[in-house]
């Protein structure tokens, strides 16, 4: 598959360390060893490399760029922190540490949460509608974990027959065609300059942040709150009639009972993290969230429901999700045409 071009290897540290985390004489023994050990088995050193946990810092360009790494990958996440546009992240762009350029490919946070868990034609409709919408590629890479180990992943995407039906309607559509980084890397410059911050993903930012003041809980129930205190929250989605309660994980905002909770139980709330609206099917892999609870447009659905800012009534300094748009479905490797 690697001779046929079928296959692109990346390269990443050898035990998977966050390069960031280490010394640059440790970084440069890992990429090292993990290029030797897939130059001796398939003949050819990558081009590319995979950052573990997609932990950004600038201080790794060096290492990575004097270990023969060309392009690398994060999530859009850390393009919309720099302030690009979202409507821009459809290619690889540039950045540099002492001198030493290395590109950088935003990862669309859409399609991680699309594939493989939405159906194989919703999949590909998005990919279309970016092609249709002039996007010169959907950017996707991530851990494949998701495509079969996850619980209830394995039966979903072999045993349902995910995975066939979704390479077969990409195969047969029209207008998105796949391929490899390597080759739309050497085929297309990048598309501007961007210096990152020091990030990673946004749910590793929410899962590495200290914890919560003692006694952040509250009660899931307005009506056992004082009346004084009582705040909007957003209703449950199932008892909206969004979607059927059995395809709902548990729902920060709900306050029936229907999908979470009990009604006047005590749990602790926290940020929903992604519209449940966008997913069709039970499973523990699913984001939790109400029906796009953030109250800006959802990423994913384009839902825009209009509630509140959850995340700004919690005393946050703004909901991150509000700066961005349903544009931020940006890209993945099948390059769309155009």
């Amino acid at each position: 598959m690697v001779s046929r071009g079928q296959l692109e290897l990346f390269g990443a540290g050898d035990c998977e360390p966050v390069l960031a985390a280490i010394p640059e004489r440790d970084r440069i023994s890992q990429l090292e060893a993990m290029n030797a050990r897939l130059e001796r088995h398939f003949g050819l050193r990558p081009a590319g490399a995979w950052l573990t946990e997609r932990v950004w810092e600038s201080s790794v360009v060096p290492s990575l760029v004097r270990s023969g790494v060309r392009y690398v990958l994060v999530d859009d996440y850390h393009f919309l922190c720099a302030g690009v546009p979202a409507d821009a992240l459809d290619r690889h762009f540039a950045t540099e540490e002492d001198g030493l350029r290395l590109d950088v490919f935003p990862i669309s946070e859409a399609l991680r949460y699309r594939l493989p868990f939405a159906p194989a034609a919703d999949a590909l409709g998005h990919l279309e509608s970016l092609a249709a919408q002039g996007h010169a590629a959907a950017i996707h890479f991530d851990d494949l974990e998701k495509f079969g180990i996850w619980p209830e992943t394995h039966e979903w995407v072999y045993g349902s027959g995910w995975l066939a039906a979704f390479v077969e309607a990409v195969l047969a559509s029209p207008t998105v065609r796949a391929e490899s980084f390597s080759a739309f890397h050497a085929g297309r410059p990048a598309r501007g300059l961007v210096y990152l911050p020091t990030t990673s993903y946004i749910e590793m930012n929410e899962w590495t942040r200290p914890r919560r003041r003692p006694g952040a809980w509250r009660c899931s129930s307005a009506s056992a709150r004082p009346a004084a205190s009582r705040r909007a929250r957003p209703s449950c989605v199932a008892a909206s009639g969004a979607t059927s309660s059995a395809a709902i994980p548990r729902a920060t905002g709900c306050t029936s009972g229907c999908c979470g909770p009990p009604p006047g139980s005590m749990r602790r709330v926290r940020p929903p993290r992604s519209c449940v609206r966008c997913f069709t099917r039970r499973s523990p892999t699913t984001p939790t969230g109400t029906d796009c609870s953030a109250g800006s447009t959802c990423r994913t659905c384009g839902a825009r429901p209009g509630a509140a800012c959850a995340r700004s009534r919690q005393g946050w300094s703004g909901c991150r999700r509000a700066r961005r748009s349903s544009a931020s479905i940006s890209t993945w490797t099948a390059a769309t045409s155009g």
